[in-house]
C-alpha cells in the first residue's frame, strides 16, 4: 500500500510511484500525461488523454494534494491554469 503525503513535502522518484499506486487508473494517466507533454490546461489534458472535463478536474485535484502537481496562471490567457508535474527531488 502507498503512502501518501501531505502537498508541502518533496517526493522522490519511487516515492511518486508509491503514492500513485493508489489512485484509479484515470489519475495515473493524466499524471503520465502531464509527465511526457509538459504544462497544460484541464481541457487540453482532457483532449490528449480522452477524458472528460470532470474526470481530469478530479484527477488535477488529487494530484496536487499530495503534492505531484502545481497550478500556475497561463500567461496568454491569466483566466486559466496550467498544470504541471512537479521536479524530482534527487536523493543526496
Amino acid at each position: 500500500m502507498g503512502v501518501v503525503q501531505s502537498a508541502e513535502e518533496s517526493h522522490s522518484r519511487e516515492d511518486r510511484y508509491e503514492v500513485l499506486d493508489d489512485f484509479p487508473p484515470s489519475t495515473k494517466l493524466v499524471y503520465k500525461t502531464l509527465s511526457y507533454g509538459g504544462g497544460m490546461s484541464q481541457s487540453q489534458l482532457a483532449d490528449k488523454a480522452m477524458l472528460t472535463k470532470r474526470t481530469v478536474r478530479d484527477a488535477i485535484s488529487k494530484l496536487k494534494g499530495v503534492g505531484l502537481v502545481e497550478e500556475r496562471v497561463n500567461t496568454a490567457d491569466a483566466r486559466r491554469k496550467v498544470y504541471r508535474t512537479k521536479e524530482v527531488k534527487q536523493p543526496e
